[in-house]
Protein backbone atom coordinates (compact mmCIF):
# COMPACT_ATOMS: atom_id res chain seq x y z
CA UNK A 1 0.00 0.00 0.00
CA UNK A 2 2.60 2.35 0.88
CA UNK A 3 4.55 1.88 -2.67
CA UNK A 4 1.06 3.15 -4.33
CA UNK A 5 1.07 6.24 -1.90
CA UNK A 6 4.29 6.87 -2.83
CA UNK A 7 3.74 6.92 -6.93
CA UNK A 8 0.72 8.57 -7.09
CA UNK A 9 2.47 11.39 -4.84
CA UNK A 10 5.11 11.80 -7.61
CA UNK A 11 2.92 11.11 -10.44
CA UNK A 12 0.66 14.06 -9.01
CA UNK A 13 4.05 16.37 -8.01
CA UNK A 14 5.22 15.67 -11.99
CA UNK A 15 1.17 16.67 -13.50
CA UNK A 16 2.47 20.64 -13.01
CA UNK A 17 5.80 19.85 -14.89
CA UNK A 18 3.99 18.05 -17.37
CA UNK A 19 1.60 20.82 -17.93
CA UNK A 20 3.41 23.59 -17.85
CA UNK A 21 5.90 21.88 -20.62
CA UNK A 22 3.00 21.42 -23.01
CA UNK A 23 1.91 24.70 -22.58
CA UNK A 24 5.44 26.00 -23.07
CA UNK A 25 6.48 23.83 -26.53
CA UNK A 26 2.84 25.21 -27.80
CA UNK A 27 3.30 29.07 -27.10
CA UNK A 28 6.97 28.57 -29.17
CA UNK A 29 5.60 26.56 -31.90
CA UNK A 30 5.36 29.28 -34.89
CA UNK A 31 2.01 30.61 -35.83
CA UNK A 32 0.28 30.45 -38.95
CA UNK A 33 1.65 28.87 -42.26
CA UNK A 34 4.87 28.08 -43.18
CA UNK A 35 6.93 30.20 -45.37
CA UNK A 36 6.55 27.85 -48.39
CA UNK A 37 2.69 27.45 -47.97
CA UNK A 38 2.67 31.18 -47.66
CA UNK A 39 4.92 31.86 -50.79
CA UNK A 40 3.18 28.97 -53.15
CA UNK A 41 -0.31 30.42 -52.39
CA UNK A 42 0.75 33.77 -53.24
CA UNK A 43 2.68 32.23 -56.46
CA UNK A 44 -0.58 30.18 -57.70
CA UNK A 45 -3.18 33.38 -57.36
CA UNK A 46 -0.50 35.53 -58.94
CA UNK A 47 0.08 33.26 -61.95
CA UNK A 48 -3.61 32.54 -62.17
CA UNK A 49 -4.08 36.31 -62.51
CA UNK A 50 -5.85 36.27 -58.81
CA UNK A 51 -4.69 39.27 -57.92
CA UNK A 52 -6.79 39.79 -55.59
CA UNK A 53 -6.27 36.88 -53.41
CA UNK A 54 -2.32 37.31 -54.14
CA UNK A 55 -2.58 40.58 -52.58
CA UNK A 56 -3.81 39.26 -49.44
CA UNK A 57 -0.57 37.25 -48.96
CA UNK A 58 1.71 40.68 -49.11
CA UNK A 59 2.34 43.17 -46.94
CA UNK A 60 0.29 46.42 -47.36
CA UNK A 61 2.59 48.24 -48.74
CA UNK A 62 3.00 45.46 -51.15
CA UNK A 63 -0.64 44.66 -51.83
CA UNK A 64 -1.64 48.16 -52.75
CA UNK A 65 1.77 48.56 -55.13
CA UNK A 66 0.42 45.36 -56.57
CA UNK A 67 -3.00 46.17 -57.48
CA UNK A 68 -2.47 49.47 -58.47
CA UNK A 69 0.00 47.59 -61.05
CA UNK A 70 -2.75 45.37 -62.65
CA UNK A 71 -6.07 47.39 -62.08
CA UNK A 72 -5.65 47.97 -65.72
CA UNK A 73 -6.47 44.34 -66.69
CA UNK A 74 -9.38 44.99 -65.62
CA UNK A 75 -10.12 48.09 -68.40
CA UNK A 76 -8.90 44.54 -71.35
CA UNK A 77 -12.08 43.28 -73.40
CA UNK A 78 -13.22 39.48 -72.02
CA UNK A 79 -11.86 37.51 -74.76
CA UNK A 80 -8.60 39.30 -73.76
CA UNK A 81 -8.97 38.64 -69.95
CA UNK A 82 -9.89 35.16 -70.79
CA UNK A 83 -7.11 34.29 -72.72
CA UNK A 84 -4.88 35.38 -69.86
CA UNK A 85 -6.04 33.90 -67.35
CA UNK A 86 -6.63 30.74 -69.87
CA UNK A 87 -2.87 31.19 -70.46
CA UNK A 88 -1.82 31.74 -67.04
CA UNK A 89 -2.92 28.39 -65.70
CA UNK A 90 -0.62 26.29 -68.26
CA UNK A 91 2.51 27.54 -65.20
CA UNK A 92 2.95 26.14 -61.58
CA UNK A 93 5.69 27.36 -59.40
CA UNK A 94 7.89 25.59 -56.90
CA UNK A 95 9.92 26.84 -53.80
CA UNK A 96 13.46 25.64 -54.65
CA UNK A 97 15.07 26.82 -51.47
CA UNK A 98 14.91 29.67 -48.61
CA UNK A 99 17.63 31.46 -47.23
CA UNK A 100 17.25 33.45 -43.55
CA UNK A 101 19.66 36.39 -43.25
CA UNK A 102 19.99 37.88 -40.43
CA UNK A 103 17.85 37.77 -37.82
CA UNK A 104 15.18 35.10 -38.71
CA UNK A 105 12.55 38.20 -39.25
CA UNK A 106 12.99 38.21 -42.89
CA UNK A 107 13.38 34.95 -45.88
CA UNK A 108 14.72 35.20 -49.26
CA UNK A 109 12.77 32.86 -51.31
CA UNK A 110 13.82 31.21 -54.23
CA UNK A 111 11.35 29.81 -56.20
CA UNK A 112 11.08 29.04 -60.28
CA UNK A 113 7.73 28.57 -62.75
CA UNK A 114 7.04 25.56 -63.90
CA UNK A 115 5.20 24.49 -67.08
CA UNK A 116 2.02 22.93 -65.66
CA UNK A 117 2.19 18.96 -65.27
CA UNK A 118 6.28 18.96 -65.64
CA UNK A 119 9.19 19.01 -63.60
CA UNK A 120 11.16 20.95 -65.94
CA UNK A 121 11.72 25.03 -65.07
CA UNK A 122 10.99 27.68 -67.86
CA UNK A 123 14.09 28.95 -66.46
CA UNK A 124 16.13 27.04 -69.06
CA UNK A 125 14.45 28.68 -72.13
CA UNK A 126 14.22 32.01 -69.98
CA UNK A 127 11.23 32.61 -68.47
CA UNK A 128 11.11 32.56 -64.65
CA UNK A 129 13.70 31.63 -61.59
CA UNK A 130 13.80 34.39 -59.09
CA UNK A 131 13.34 35.29 -55.64
CA UNK A 132 11.22 37.08 -53.24
CA UNK A 133 10.95 38.57 -49.71
CA UNK A 134 8.75 36.88 -46.57
CA UNK A 135 8.69 39.02 -43.41
CA UNK A 136 7.76 37.99 -40.26
CA UNK A 137 3.91 39.96 -39.53
CA UNK A 138 3.18 41.29 -35.78
CA UNK A 139 1.11 37.75 -35.31
CA UNK A 140 3.90 35.58 -36.27
CA UNK A 141 2.64 34.82 -39.57
CA UNK A 142 4.67 35.51 -42.72
CA UNK A 143 3.99 37.89 -45.97
CA UNK A 144 5.64 38.61 -49.07
CA UNK A 145 7.31 42.28 -48.66
CA UNK A 146 9.44 42.41 -52.18
CA UNK A 147 9.64 40.75 -55.60
CA UNK A 148 13.02 40.66 -56.22
CA UNK A 149 15.04 40.29 -59.09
Amino acid sequence: MEYKKTCLIRFTAAMPVVVAAFFLFNACSPKGPKPEQVTQEFLNAYLTTDFNKAATYCTEKLSGELLEAVKEIGNLSEPLKKHISESAGKFASRVDKIDKPGNGDTLLVHYSILENGTDSTLAASGIISSTLSLIKDNSGGWKVAKLNK
